[in-house]
């Protein structure tokens, strides 16, 4: 705490004790001062109540003496010493009022009350220890069988799940196996759509082949009635039939070659899903394992 006072010169002597005056009229807080300290078994209601009698009247004059205090500070004309001495005083007020309320107030109660039932408590807990010390003999024969019965019933519980492993394991061959099956019946009802799609195209490349042909068999048999008529009208519809003839050919040529192309993708394929299939390969399990769950 501080008080902007300016430095002064020495006071007079009367001054100096008229400060003395004021301190002797108050009375020193320090040895009103009380420690927060929990209640002990013995304590009491009835000196609760004292306490909180003496506790009123302390604070009553803990605030007279501040108030006090600071009034003398405007009227007094004070040197360093007794400025410093009466600060001491507004503090050790100050310090004595604030305890006071603490322990007049109905939280410190609460807590004092907690703290009794905690060590009553803890006093009962020793108490029923010291009985049931004479019980030891007993507490051992019933601890030995409920150790017995608890490694009785870890014994089943991990026969059970062996039990429950082994059937695991049997349901999860069995799935491989069942998806083994779906997937090569997959491969050969797609394998059979393709090979019938292949057949179809090289059908419909003969066909129009033959169309072509026959297409190209009247075409000249049309220039060959006209060749009498106009030579170069003759000339031209050879030139256009042979070319026609070329490109059906090509384009049959091309329909088969596709199909072929297309056979042997086929094989090929079925030649790689059936590897992979029969594969020992864990990585691979792994995958069938994965499509089987999706």
């Amino acid at each position: 705490m501080r008080f902007d006072i300016l430095e002064e010169e020495e006071a007079p002597v009367c001054a100096y004790w008229g400060v003395q005056d004021v301190q002797k009229a108050r009375t020193d807080p320090s040895p009103g001062r009380r420690r927060f300290r929990a209640p002990s078994s013995d304590s009491s209601t009835t000196s609760s109540d004292e306490e909180d009698a003496v506790s009123d009247s302390e604070l009553e004059g803990s605030d007279r003496d501040v108030h006090a205090a600071t009034s003398a500070l405007a009227t007094l004309q004070l040197t360093a010493k007794s400025r410093q001495e009466l600060v001491k005083q507004v503090e050790r007020a100050c310090e004595r009022k604030a305890v006071l309320a603490v322990t007049g107030s109905d939280t410190y109660q609460t807590l004092c009350e907690k703290l009794q039932r905690a060590r009553q408590d803890a006093e009962a807990a020793l108490s029923r220890l010291d009985r049931s010390s004479g019980k030891s003999g007993d507490d051992m024969d019933v601890l030995r069988k409920q150790q017995q019965l608890e490694r009785e019933a870890t014994a089943k519980l991990q026969q059970l799940r062996l039990a429950k492993k082994i059937v695991d394991e049997r349901r999860s061959k069995e799935n491989v196996r069942k998806l083994q099956h779906d997937v090569k019946k997959k491969h050969a009802l797609q394998e059979a759509k393709a090979k019938e799609e292949a057949l179809e195209a090289q059908r419909k490349a003969e066909q129009e082949v033959e169309e072509a042909q026959a297409k190209a068999k009247a075409q000249a048999a049309e220039r060959a009635a006209a060749q009498k008529k106009q030579e170069a009208q003759r000339e031209k519809e050879q030139a256009a039939t042979k070319a026609a003839e070329k490109e059906a050919a090509a384009k049959a040529k091309k329909y088969v070659e596709d199909g072929h192309k297309r056979i042997k993708r086929l094989e090929e394929l079925h030649r790689h899903t059936t590897e992979i299939l029969d594969s020992p390969d864990p990585a691979v399990k792994k995958i069938r394992m994965q499509i089987r769950r999706e």
